[in-house]
């Protein structure tokens, strides 16, 4: 079945509808696309609904790949959430920081290689290699890697130890308390 949009609306374009059509009621919300054929021809397929500062967009049906792609992406930019670090398809990036770090967590869950260009400076600490920003990440079918470096504006990559004068480690892939690795303690300082 198709599902066309709705005039004046532009979060997706005519799409592929399969498995299911709820028959959906728009109250209060806005129509963004209807079902242009089957037996709820003309019905909402697509609601999109504001309440108090919150929003939610409900679909009645599956949409094909590349318009449900579409759709998500409109969403997400109007909410003003944007991607942590440019990934090609079936690349999970996720990113966590401590107070003066980040650690960039890269999964690959295609079938084949995926590559991708580093935006920022640091270490993958499950290799220890250090990047530059702008040099190329290739990972591996089910491949990971996990890139520590310091927040925006830092320079120096991080994941080498250097011990101090006091004999604790500065630096390095675990953090400090709250960090990744945060509160181990070994001989030296904190791991």
């Amino acid at each position: 079945m198709t599902v066309r949009p709705v005039a004046g609306q532009s979060l997706i374009g005519a799409a592929t509808a399969t498995r299911w059509q709820d028959d959906l009621v728009a109250e209060g919300g806005e129509v963004v696309a209807e079902y242009a054929d089957g037996y709820l021809a003309g019905q909402p397929a697509v609601l999109d609904n504001s309440l108090g500062a919150g929003r939610a967009v409900y679909l009645g049906t599956r949409l094909d790949q590349d318009s449900f792609e579409t759709l998500v992406r409109g969403v997400l930019d109007r909410a003003g959430v944007r991607p942590v670090h440019a990934a090609p398809a079936g690349v999970e990036v996720a990113e966590r920081r401590t107070g003066d770090r980040a650690f960039l967590f890269l999964l690959n869950h295609g079938d084949g290689e995926a590559a991708l260009r580093l935006d920022r400076r640091g270490t993958d600490l499950l290799t220890g290699r250090v990047l530059d920003a702008g040099d190329e990440l290739i990972l591996e079918p089910a491949g990971v890697a996990v890139v520590e470096s310091g927040l925006r504006g830092g320079s120096r990559p991080l994941g080498r130890r250097e011990e101090n004068a006091d004999g604790a480690y500065d630096g390095g892939a675990a953090g400090g308390e709250g960090g990744v690795g945060g509160g181990l303690r070994g001989q030296g300082g904190d791991l």
